[in-house]
């Protein structure tokens, strides 16, 4: 997390094309990244490759909400790219940045936060690899980290505006269009609404499932 612009290629720059699963969840990750760009160069076998954002038009829905949050955190991403120029402190940070009292912090290699208060879990396994609900569908466990960015102890599930305890495992349930992201307790996070479709209600305006496809306008 030392480096301010870090990002990888979604969907990567060489070799064969990600199946649509792994597409999406590739881009639900890289649009909390504090460089994000679905970039390619050459497949496998030699031949030009490009990933492009509607290559697989089942899953479009999926990766326009993701984009589409991207814009959303368009002002605190702004924010902190401000503050690492200023201050040299990373966009996206390690729990152990802030919560370095925590021992399970200090061993979380995947969830990161974005500033001190927004906490990015994104989903990293294949659906058949995700432990089943018990009232049907999967779940992805979330650690929520402890230390002084919580206030009141709790974590919420901006997805459900659900609280959690800090210190706790949620096994928190999840789709193919889940982006699981928490926000502390306390917690202040600029967003962008100008740019949602009029039908959008702004009171769901952080979360990445809340426009159907039919909200946008036909293409033109």
């Amino acid at each position: 997390c030392g480096w301010a612009g870090v990002g990888h290629d979604t969907g990567a720059f060489a070799g064969p094309k990600p199946p649509p699963e792994l597409f999406v969840r590739w881009v639900q990750n890289g649009v909390l990244a504090p460089r994000f760009v679905i970039h390619s160069g050459f497949t496998s076998d030699g031949g030009r490759s490009c990933n492009e954002p509607w290559m697989y038009p089942e899953v479009l829905p999926l990766v326009r909400g993701a984009i589409l949050l991207r814009y959303r955190l368009i002002p605190l991403l702004h924010s902190l790219h401000l503050e690492a120029y200023l201050h040299g402190r990373p966009v996206a940070r390690a729990l152990a940045c802030h919560y370095s009292s925590d021992p399970c912090a200090s061993t979380e290699s995947f969830a990161f936060t974005l500033g001190p208060q927004l906490l990015a879990a994104t989903v990293l396994a294949p659906e058949a690899e995700l432990k089943p609900a018990a009232d049907g569908g999967h779940t992805w466990p979330v650690y929520l980290p402890r230390g002084a960015p919580v206030l009141g102890g709790v974590w919420c599930d901006v997805e459900k505006g659900e609280w959690h305890a800090a210190g706790s495992t949620v096994e928190k349930l999840v789709t193919p269009n889940s982006i699981p992201i928490f926000v502390a307790g306390g917690g202040v996070v600029p967003i962008d609404l100008a740019n949602l479709p009029a039908a959008v209600d702004p009171a769901l305006a952080l979360t990445a499932v809340d426009v159907a496809p039919e909200a946008y306008p036909a293409a033109t």
